[in-house]
């Protein structure tokens, strides 16, 4: 009797064990899941390089990242007299890096440049670009400190995309042309373009 005690004791035991184990491997994948979906993770980030979402101010972020663009644009040698730089753009995730005080930043950016000739508007040049923003607050502003974009060249270009964006950004970046989101920021450029050269 006292055998069949400790037997039952014994299984109770490696039961408990493989429950617990079988646990631990369950919170381990729905962690890895979140973290490939860009969500922020419920019980461990388990030894990965992962930066969890940040709930910020989105709008003072957007408008750091559109006047940074738009002022790197007005500072290139012009082409024509009157040009001014215009820009949209969708913030699609922001990521905390605690290592660096910082913030990464995920968009697609649309930029224009238009000017005037003989009261006809013209558009100099135009690109739709991803770039993961790297953002700091300080002195209570979101200020750009430097940006990753792709490199030029068809197969550098993806394979630079895959490097720098989360997959969850990805698929969005692919779609840009088919959900809309191209549309939408020429529609937003425009808008600027009329409101400043008063068409």
């Amino acid at each position: 009797e006292k055998i069949r005690k400790n037997n039952n004791t014994f299984k109770i035991i490696i039961i408990c064990l493989c429950l617990g184990l079988l646990l631990l491997i369950l919170m381990f994948f729905i962690d890895v899941k979140r973290m490939n979906d860009g969500k922020n993770v419920i019980f461990s980030k388990w030894g990965f390089d992962y930066y969890p979402l940040v709930d910020l101010h989105e709008d003072y972020i957007y408008y750091a990242i559109k006047d940074y663009v738009i002022e790197n644009g007005d500072n290139e040698e012009m082409h024509y007299d009157f040009e001014k730089t215009f820009a949209s753009l969708k913030i699609y995730k922001i990521l905390e890096n605690e290592k660096s005080n910082s913030y990464f930043v995920y968009t697609i950016v649309k930029r224009s440049k238009y000017y005037m000739d003989n009261d006809t508007l013209l558009k100099d040049s135009d690109s739709l670009i991803p770039y993961k923003f790297i953002i700091k607050y300080d002195d209570n502003k979101y200020k750009v400190t430097d940006f990753i974009a792709p490199r030029d060249g068809e197969d550098t270009y993806y394979e630079d995309l895959k490097s720098i964006f989360p997959k969850s950004v990805l698929k969005n970046i692919n779609n840009i042309y088919s959900d809309g989101t191209s549309d939408k920021l020429e529609m937003e450029i425009m808008e600027d373009v009329k409101l400043y050269f008063h068409k």
